[in-house]
This record gives C-alpha cells, sequence and structure tokens, in this order.
C-alpha cells in the first residue's frame, strides 16, 4: 500500500512500514533524521495524490481537547487585552505580523499576516518559518507574540530576534513557565524596549502591575492554576 506519513521527520513510523514491504513516505517542514522517502515541505497540496493510508501527528500546541485547558487560563485575558490594545494602536494598511497563532483563536476579524512553524488557518495568511529564520518580504509597523514565545525551543533568542525587528513590539510570556524567564537576562535598554510585570491578586483573577522581584518570586501553578505572573515587553510608544 502507498502510506502518508504527516508531520514526521524522525523516520521511524514511515521505515517501519518499509520494512512490511509498503511504499512509505513521510512529510514535514524539516528535513528527515533518517535518509529514505520524504518529502519536505507543506503536507496539504499532497494530500490528494492516490494514498491508501494517511497517518498525521503534528506537534499542533491547540490541537487537542487534551491541550483545550490551557484556553480556561486566566491569565491569557490579560495577554488578549494587550494584545487586542496594540493591534488597535495601528493605522489601516500599516504592516504589522503576530508570532504565534494565538489571537485568532479570540478574534477572527483581525487580518494580521502570522508566523507560525506548524499552524494554517484557511481565511488568513500564515507564514510556516521558525521566527529565528523568517526572512519578511517587506518592511513591518509591528509586531507582537503572546504567550507564545515559551513554547520555542530558544526564547531568548526569539525574544531578541523580534525586538531587532520592527520599531513597534509587544511580547508577553507567563512567568517560569519552561525557559521563558530568560527572556529577562536581555538588554533590553541596548534594545530600546521595557519590561512590566503584573501578577495575580485573587482568586477572581483580579491582576495588579508589580516589580520584577515580585513577580519573580511566583510559581507557574501555584497558588492559582497556570500563570501567576506576567512580563510584559514593550517598544515604541502606543
Amino acid at each position: 500500500m502507498k502510506i502518508l506519513v504527516a508531520c514526521e521527520f524522525s523516520g521511524i513510523v514511515r521505515d517501519a512500514f518499509i520494512r512490511k514491504g509498503h511504499d512509505a513516505w513521510s512529510c514535514d517542514f524539516l528535513p528527515s533524521e533518517k535518509s529514505g522517502n520524504h518529502i519536505q515541505g507543506d503536507v496539504i497540496p499532497i494530500l490528494e495524490e492516490q494514498w491508501d493510508i494517511l497517518i498525521a501527528h503534528p506537534p499542533c500546541t491547540y490541537l487537542s481537547r487534551a491541550g483545550a485547558r490551557w484556553w480556561k487560563d486566566p491569565s491569557r485575558e490579560i495577554h488578549a487585552k494587550l494584545a487586542f490594545e496594540f493591534v488597535k494602536s495601528f493605522k489601516e494598511g500599516q504592516k504589522i505580523t503576530e508570532v504565534g497563532n494565538v489571537t485568532h483563536h479570540y478574534h477572527r476579524e483581525y487580518t494580521h499576516d502570522v508566523v507560525d512553524l506548524y499552524e494554517t488557518v484557511p481565511w488568513m495568511t500564515v507564514i510556516n518559518e521558525d521566527i529565528l529564520k523568517w526572512r519578511p518580504l517587506e518592511p513591518h509597523f509591528g509586531l507582537f507574540s503572546i504567550s507564545t514565545l515559551e513554547h520555542t525551543a530558544n526564547p531568548q533568542a526569539a525574544a531578541k530576534r523580534m525586538l531587532e525587528f520592527a520599531p513597534k513590539i509587544l511580547i508577553t510570556f507567563p512567568i517560569g513557565a519552561y525557559t521563558a524567564n530568560k527572556i529577562l537576562d536581555l538588554d533590553f535598554t541596548k534594545l530600546e524596549a521595557q519590561v512590566y510585570f503584573m501578577h495575580r491578586v485573587s482568586e477572581d483573577n483580579d491582576w495588579e502591575q508589580c516589580d520584577e522581584k515580585t513577580a519573580l518570586t511566583h510559581v507557574y501553578g501555584e497558588p492559582y492554576m497556570y500563570g501567576n505572573a506576567i512580563a510584559i515587553i514593550r517598544k515604541g510608544v502606543w
């Protein structure tokens, strides 16, 4: 049988089928870790080919209901409000791009482009590239990312890349999530950016501005579920 293993770059599943005598192919934006039948690129254009079996397992944060609990994260409300204020500060026609497809899960009416390595959305432009490798084709007025960089392999490098990119920047992330706190080691004065902090002060999801020392005392998931403090990085006036 002709088998497509979508969103795989390890070659493990593909090669298992090949050993059983099947014509198996893997497909991913990344090159295969093992030599063999591999299509590097977007899987969408090849789905209409005559495949007998399709196996797909994209590593997308928001793909399954198992991750749906993160959308109940009360701190996301704070991240989202900041993003909406940022987007509204631009005039029509000014080019802005979001790193990580987050705000469109809340408001579909926004038409800005998105750089997201894995997600695809039919009604908007999603550039499936790593932010560290992305080379835009036109100048930008603004770039923003909310609660996304903590999921990248190198949050500090991603934040630095963004801050060097456009005159107006917004980056938010939850304190204590994965290795996100390393972003705070950047020289924000040199990058012409300012950092602010907020922390959650009640079960009713009340938030207040605080200093860095106070924010860093918070542990992700304690005493309240999800983020208990967030960092807000701003560049430019908006």
